[in-house]
This record gives structure tokens, C-alpha cells and sequence, in this order.
């Protein structure tokens, strides 16, 4: 065992069925690589790291990823001895691990999972919801666990009537969803309880009956005055429900010209030919999204009877790979553009590009820069060996999808490039080697994105600091990269607060008041805007200034509660 290849050992393991795949990591000392990262991985000191040491961190997030979804896979298939024995491994878990023993109905793997400590969100009632698992729901809410809207609307959606109703007489929100999922699922019985008990509805319980043919429930919904709209001939024209929409228009629904695009989305040629017949309207749209399916026929009949089309049929056809259909347009008469072959370049269809270019079809820098975005060389030396003209952004897009040997390749047979070609950290680094420009923006897009080794790295290397990078870490939920920003001398203000509220982030904000960073009355108005009542009390009870824009934000964002706390509280507006 110890003498064979680690992609072998790869190939071996990849068979092998979840359950077992934890004990593999104790066979030898060669599994356990291949299943288990080495922990040598970059460290908080700024220094950039080594080849080795980006390769092991990325395996250990690859492993741990893994590792979870065998506990979630143990929980979902209600193996406790074997979760019990992952866990002993130390095998890590998280929220995802009740929400799937709930969807299963295994109270039993729910109960030990939170007795040892496993996280739940209310997710796990969601997906109890969705199992139709009342006992397990009951138990759910009786232990502390969240709940929201979703579990009845997932409830509904499975025709799980008796979980809704429990739901519901223990105080679980609903809103239109509830309706439109039932209908969603065709269960009549669930849409006419939740009626009758008050849940609101609107066009989405026409559309989704239509979207799933169930003509029934779309009778119904219509006799008892539910709204509808044009997405529910839409809707039922994609499905290929042409009893649906004939129905739908002898009862006066309107329709549009989407009715026409998405019976030839779905590649529904005789609902597109009655629709056509009775009258509905079509325009370039019909083309483009029959180019897109690569359905042909459809194409073929809509261009027989006038349909019109544009540019965006070659450029669709292209983008998805569908040559003939492209061949097709084009001996027929369909314009074509450089989107043609920028498309064919994004997606990599090398011999779409090729036939293209063969009959004529313009490009323009694009295509190299939607080549390198996709990461493919092939398509991109191609390009450039014939003749097509590249700018920065072939640089730019090959660094910001982490294509080093696209940009490589790029820059080493003379592509421009600026101070926008330089994440993730493997291409910053050889991008500033290389003599790329940065500004005061490099380190604040890091904060971003929560790259702490590139921000680490780059401000080792003398890129600026901003107060920006302190705002983005904290809109973006970056705790870890605003304290090291402020250990290392980062400036910030009120904006980071402002940040911090408006994504209902109180760990946070409490972190940024606990070292001094200011705030304003906005602070107040962002969280009471997004409905973030917690982080608005804290706020408040910590002395965040307000004004009469908490209570004007609350309102316009519908928060009712929150608008309620505020002028109970004292709130001016």
C-alpha cells in the first residue's frame, strides 16, 4: 500500500463508498496524505508564501470540505455509529450536519449531533419541513432552533399539510411563497387550507401551477382570485403544458412575447406553432433562445414563418456550442458580430472560433479577453496566432480567474497589462516580480474578497493601506482581515460600523466599537434599513447616535418590527 502513487490511492478512494471513506485515512501513512492535507500551511507573518505551503493549504480546504460532507452524508443516512466514529477522528462538522439528519428524520442522529456540540441553523426546520418530519420539527423548535418563512413554504411545496399546520399554530411566519410552493407541487388540499387560513399570494401561485401543469390548482387559484400575469402563459409555454396554456387563454390571461421565447427555450415546437396560431406576439428573442437550446427544428419553423432574429443567435448559438445551429443561421441570412466569437472564446469552443473566423465573422479584443478569462489557452494562442488584437484586460481577466499560465503565456508573447492584473495571491506575486503597477485599491480589493496572505502580502511589499480596507473586511464579513488591517496600522471611520450594521454583522461591529472605531447615526439606520433589530438594539443600548432616517429606512425596507422597537424606543421621524 505504502509504494503506490498518490493518484493512484486517488483512483482507488474516489470508488469507494462515503461510510468507509473515513477509516481509509488509517490503512497507511500514504492514504492518510491523499485523504488528509499536512498542516504546514502559510502562516499571519506577511510573508508570502511558498509554492509548497499555497499547494498544502489548499489541500487541507479541499480534505476539510471533504470531511464535512461525510458527516452530512452520515447524518442524511441516519448513520450514528459511524458519524460517532468520524467525529472521534476528528472529523469536522457544521450547521449542514442537523440540516440533513432532520431532511431524513433521524431524531436520534439530530439529538446526539447537538448534545456533542454540532451547529444548527434554521435550516435544520427547513429541511425537517421538507421531509414532512413533524416529530423532528417538534422536537427542532423545542430545543431553540430557528425557524423562517421557508419551512412553510417547504412544507406546502411537499404537501406536508400537517407539518404547515403545526407550523403555523406554533407561530411560524409565512408569506406568498407558501402559496406559490404548494402550487408548485400541485397540492390543491395545502393551497386551500392556507387560504382559508390567511396566507397571502400573488402571481407566482398562477405561474408555478403553470410552470408544473397542474391545471387544476390553476383553476382553482383563478376562481378564488388569485392574480396572474404574463409569466403564467410563459411559464407554461417553457414546460411544454399546451392544455395549460390554452386554458390560461380562454380565461383571458394575458401573454407576451416571452410565451414565443420559452416554448422554443424548451424545445416545444407544436406549443410554439399553436401560440402563433392564436395570435401572440414574437420577436428576435423566439431565435436567440431556440440557438441556445440548439434546437434546430424550432429555428428552422420560426425563420419559415417570418420570426425575427439578430446578432444575438449566432452569439447565443456560439456561446453554447452548438455549430451546426450556428451553420445553419449563417446560410440562412442571421447577422453575426464580434459577440460570435467573443462567446465561442468565453466557453472555450475552439472549433466553433475556428469555423467562424473561416467564414468571415468579426472579433476584436474581446475574444483574447473572454479566451483568457475562461482560463483557456488553447483558444487564446489560437486567437493570437491569427491575427486577433488583445488589450489589458486579456491580462486582467486571466489574473482575476486565477489563470497564472494564461498570463504567463499573455505577458510573455507581449500582452499589456496595468494596475488591475494582480489577484489571487499566486498571480500578484508574479505579477509585482514582473513589474506590474499596484495603487491604494490592490490591498482594499484583498479585504474584499478576505485574502488576508495577499493583503499580508502586499502590504509587506509596499502597498498602500486604506480606510477602504477596513470597510470592505467588514461588508464583506471579514473579521479575521480587519484585525489584522488595525494590528498593522490600517486607518478606518465610521464607514466600517456603517458596513458592519447593514449586513447585521454583531460580532463585527462589537469588535470595531471594543477598539475605538467610530460611528454616526447611520450606524442605526443602516441595520434598522436591512432588518437587523439585534444589531439595532446593541447598537442603541452602546450609545450609537440615531435620527429620524432609522425609522424612514425600517419602514422603506418593510421591517415592521424593527420600526416598532424604534419609535417604542424613543426614536425621532
Amino acid at each position: 500500500m505504502e509504494e503506490l502513487m498518490p493518484e493512484l490511492v486517488g483512483l482507488v478512494l474516489s470508488q469507494v463508498e462515503p461510510r468507509s471513506l473515513v477509516a481509509c485515512r488509517f490503512v497507511c501513512t500514504t492514504w492518510m496524505t491523499v485523504l488528509h492535507a499536512p498542516s504546514n500551511v502559510v502562516g499571519n507573518d506577511g510573508h508570502p508564501p511558498t509554492q509548497q505551503q499555497q499547494e498544502a493549504k489548499q489541500q487541507q480546504q479541499q480534505q476539510q470540505w471533504r470531511q464535512k460532507r461525510l458527516t452530512r452524508e452520515f447524518a442524511a443516512k441516519g448513520w450514528l455509529s459511524v458519524l460517532q466514529w468520524a467525529r472521534a477522528n476528528g472529523c469536522p462538522w457544521d450547521e449542514r450536519t442537523c440540516a440533513r439528519a432532520a431532511e431524513g428524520g433521524h431524531l436520534e442522529v439530530l439529538q446526539w449531533a447537538r448534545t456533542n456540540g454540532c451547529p444548527w441553523d434554521e435550516w435544520t426546520c427547513v429541511r425537517a419541513a421538507i421531509g414532512g418530519h413533524l416529530k423532528v420539527l417538534a422536537w427542532a423548535r423545542a430545543n431553540g432552533c430557528q425557524w423562517d418563512e421557508w419551512v412553510c413554504a417547504y412544507a406546502a411545496k411537499g404537501g406536508h399539510l400537517e407539518v404547515l399546520e403545526w407550523a403555523r399554530a406554533n407561530g411560524c411566519p409565512w408569506d406568498e411563497e407558501t402559496c406559490a410552493y404548494a402550487a408548485k407541487g400541485g397540492h390543491l388540499e395545502v393551497l386551500q387550507w392556507a387560504r382559508s387560513n390567511g396566507c397571502p399570494w400573488d402571481e407566482k401561485t398562477c405561474g408555478y401551477a403553470a410552470k408544473r401543469g397542474h391545471l387544476k390548482v390553476l383553476q382553482w387559484a383563478q376562481a378564488n382570485g388569485c392574480p396572474w400575469d404574463e409569466e403564467t402563459c410563459a411559464w407554461a409555454a417553457e414546460g411544454g403544458h399546451l392544455e395549460v396554456l390554452q386554458w390560461a387563454r380562454a380565461n383571458c390571461c394575458p401573454w407576451g412575447v416571452w410565451t414565443c421565447a420559452r416554448a422554443a427555450k424548451g424545445d416545444h415546437l407544436e406549443v410554439l406553432q399553436w401560440a402563433r396560431a392564436n395570435g401572440c406576439p414574437w420577436d428576435e428573442r423566439t431565435c436567440a433562445c431556440a440557438a441556445k437550446g440548439g434546437h434546430l427544428e424550432v429555428l428552422e419553423w420560426a425563420r419559415a414563418n417570418s420570426c425575427p432574429w439578430d446578432k444575438s443567435t449566432c452569439a447565443i448559438a456560439a456561446g453554447a456550442g452548438h455549430l451546426e445551429t450556428l451553420q445553419w443561421a449563417q446560410a440562412n441570412g442571421c447577422p453575426w458580430g464580434k459577440w460570435t466569437c467573443s462567446n465561442a472564446a468565453r466557453e472555450g469552443h475552439l472549433e466553433v472560433l475556428q469555423w467562424a473566423r473561416s467564414n468571415g465573422c468579426p472579433w476584436d479584443q474581446q475574444t483574447c479577453a473572454y479566451a483568457a478569462e475562461g482560463g483557456h489557452l488553447e483558444v487564446l494562442a489560437w486567437a493570437r496566432s491569427n491575427g486577433c488584437p488583445w488589450d489589458k484586460h486579456t491580462c486582467v481577466n486571466a489574473a482575476k480567474g486565477g489563470h497564472l499560465e494564461v498570463l504567463q503565456w499573455a505577458r510573455s508573447n507581449g500582452c499589456p497589462w496595468d494596475k488591475h492584473t494582480w489577484r489571487p495571491s499566486e498571480v500578484l506575486q508574479w505579477a509585482r516580480s514582473n513589474g506590474c503597477p499596484w495603487d491604494k485599491h490592490t490591498c482594499a480589493y484583498a479585504a474584499t474578497g478576505g485574502h488576508l496572505e495577499v493583503l499580508q502580502w502586499a502590504r509587506a511589499n509596499g502597498c498602500p493601506l486604506t480606510k477602504k480596507i477596513c470597510a470592505m473586511a467588514a461588508e464583506e464579513g471579514h473579521l479575521e482581515v480587519l484585525q489584522w488591517a488595525r494590528a498593522n496600522g490600517c486607518p478606518w471611520d465610521w464607514t466600517t460600523c456603517n458596513n458592519a450594521a447593514k449586513t447585521g454583522n454583531l460580532e463585527m461591529l462589537q469588535w470595531a466599537r471594543a477598539n475605538g472605531c467610530p460611528w454616526i447615526a447611520e450606524t442605526c439606520a443602516h441595520a434598522a434599513g436591512e432588518g437587523h433589530l439585534e444589531v439595532l438594539q446593541w447598537a442603541r443600548a452602546n450609545g450609537c447616535p440615531w435620527n429620524e432616517m432609522t425609522c424612514w429606512w425600517a419602514a422603506e425596507g418593510d421591517h415592521l418590527e424593527v420600526l416598532e422597537w424604534a419609535r417604542a424606543n424613543g426614536c425621532p421621524g
